[in-house]
């Protein structure tokens, strides 16, 4: 308990701040001295009285023990009577007188003062009679104001007594007690001025001192540099002041020159940075540049082997099919079979040309109806559509959506847009294209034919769509694509001054938007067919 009790009050003292420890400590050492002060004058006093007291007492029974001496204890009345009269007259503080002899062996009261009849006897009233020494001694009760003073007595016939004279020290612990008392609440009023005055000095001096100098530190922590302490301050403090003003001046000047030098130093690593970054995106850019047109070199130099090794037999194939269909004997439907063959061989004849011309920048252009190009795309994938139960629809405006262009590279644009999108489909899907104008939002005219190509296959991860564009990288399996389709089609759609893009989940498929300039009129000559919806199975 005490270890706990030491614990609790230093960390109360801890806890307290210096004016309070400062004062605690000085009215506690204040209150412990005069305390102290007091209990032993009051203790060195009431010593003084008792012996005092005692040493009357001790005259007081030696009198009259040898008054009784010339006396025997069967008649000892009247002397003893006489001289306990004048021995409590005379001697203060007495309290009683009896007088005791052995008769029979026996130690009896023969006569007292006191009214109050018997006592009890103390032990050493008993020893001093015994060892025939007087003796002078506070009684032994709790808190007894009693002192004895015991004189043996030898009677003339020889035998023996001894007489005890009682005195009352009480009414002077009392006082003493009272003198005490009226010290302890001196005590506790000079005490109380005292801290009331110590508290008042220390705030003038020392608390207001320490205020004002924390304070400017504090202050000047939070960025006023120029706070100073202010003149003024009391005693030690004033040089305590100017050292602390001197020390934040030398403090202002070293964070001045420290913040120069700091802005300086960022202002040039973020120079360097920039000119670190520009320079870094530069050589990813060329890096990009370099490697994309490497791969466009590469698909220009297959396409070209491509168009010289197909040509020759496409021509000879073109030629033999043209044999074929001057024959008259020719059957209407095989005639039409035939010449939709030969078509399609023309067809492939322009992609390959498309491909080179591509590779060239051909700047070849006509008024293309982006409705009939994806209708005659729809019809060559007729049979795909009809063997893989996709369901393929157009939804167009009522008006032509026409786009000033090269018809052979748009068709081959939706071509591999639609073929995509046929791979994506495992059975049983659908592919819808939606073509409409955007209105501008200036002047309310139609500025762009958006064309909005969606399937609802196995879509693109997310982690890929940003690829989907760099050439020779495919999600299909390696002898299903070749990475290129989707690099033909921007860069088709960047010669026609347009925009692609793509947004893909697993959950709903893939979309690809187009986004092509619309041509101010149609080529004269040329017929437009009004299709709102065309539903191919």
């Amino acid at each position: 308990m005490l270890t706990n009790f030491r614990l609790n009050l230093s960390r109360w003292i801890a806890g307290q701040s210096l004016q309070t420890r400062f004062l605690s400590f000085s009215l506690l050492l204040t209150l412990l001295v005069l305390v102290v002060t007091q209990w032993l004058i009051t203790l060195t006093s009431l010593r003084t009285v008792e012996a005092t007291v005692g040493a009357e007492a001790a005259k007081a029974a030696a009198r009259l023990g040898e008054s009784l001496k010339q006396t025997s204890p069967t008649q000892p009345a009247a002397e003893f009577r006489k001289q306990a009269l004048e021995i409590l007259e005379l001697v203060p503080h007495v309290a009683r007188i009896d007088f005791y002899a052995k008769l029979n062996g026996e130690l009896k009261l023969l006569d007292s003062t006191s009214s109050r009849g018997d006592r009890v006897l103390e032990g050493r009233e008993a020893a001093a009679f015994y060892s025939n020494r007087p003796d002078t001694f506070l009684g032994t009760e709790k808190e007894s104001h009693e002192i004895y003073s015991v004189q043996p007595v030898r009677f003339v016939n020889g035998e023996a007594g001894f007489v005890t004279v009682v005195s009352s020290v009480e009414a002077e612990q009392e006082m003493l007690h009272s003198h005490y008392r009226i010290l302890l609440v001196a005590l506790l009023a000079a005490t109380a001025l005292l801290g009331a005055a110590t508290t008042w000095l220390f705030r003038t001096t020392v608390v207001d001192s320490i205020r004002q100098l924390v304070e400017t530190m504090e202050r000047f922590r939070l960025g006023e540099r120029r706070v100073r302490v202010k003149p003024g301050l009391k005693a030690e403090f004033k040089a305590l002041g100017k050292d602390l003003n001197y020390l934040l001046e030398e403090i202002g000047q070293f964070n001045q020159e420290l913040e120069v030098k700091v802005q300086s130093a960022t202002m040039e690593l973020t120079a360097r940075n920039l000119e670190l970054h520009q320079l870094n995106a530069q050589l990813y850019e060329t890096q990009k540049q370099l490697s994309h047109a490497e791969r466009l070199a590469l698909a220009g130099q297959l396409a070209a082997t491509f168009a010289h090794e197909v040509g020759s037999p496409l021509s000879a194939i073109s030629t033999q099919l043209q044999m074929l269909l001057e024959d008259p004997a020719l059957e209407p439907g095989v005639r039409k079979r035939l010449q939709f063959t030969n078509e399609q061989i023309e067809r492939i004849c322009q992609i390959v040309g498309g491909q080179l011309s591509m590779v060239r920048r051909s700047s070849e252009r006509a008024l293309v109806n982006l409705h009939e190009i994806v209708k005659k795309v729809a019809y060559l994938l007729g049979p795909i559509f009809e063997s893989r139960h996709i369901d393929f629809q157009i939804r167009a405006d009522a008006t032509p959506c026409r786009v000033e262009g090269n018809p052979a590279q748009l068709q081959q644009l939706f071509l591999n847009l639609i073929n995509n999108s046929v791979d994506a489909i495992s059975k049983d899907g659908c592919i819808t294209v939606v073509l409409q104008r955007k209105v501008s939002p200036v002047d309310g005219k139609p500025t762009m034919i958006e064309v909005s190509l969606s399937d609802t296959g196995i879509g693109i991860p997310p982690d890929q769509i940003a690829q989907v564009f760099e050439p020779f990288f495919t999600t299909k399996a390696a002898s299903k694509g070749s990475g290129l389709g989707l690099v033909v089609c921007r860069e088709i759609v960047a010669q026609h001054h347009g925009e692609i893009r793509v947004a893909s989940s697993s959950q709903s498929g893939t979309c690809f938007q187009l986004l092509l300039p619309e041509a101010s009129a149609p080529l004269r000559g040329h017929h437009w067919t009004d299709l709102q919806e065309v539903k191919l199975l």
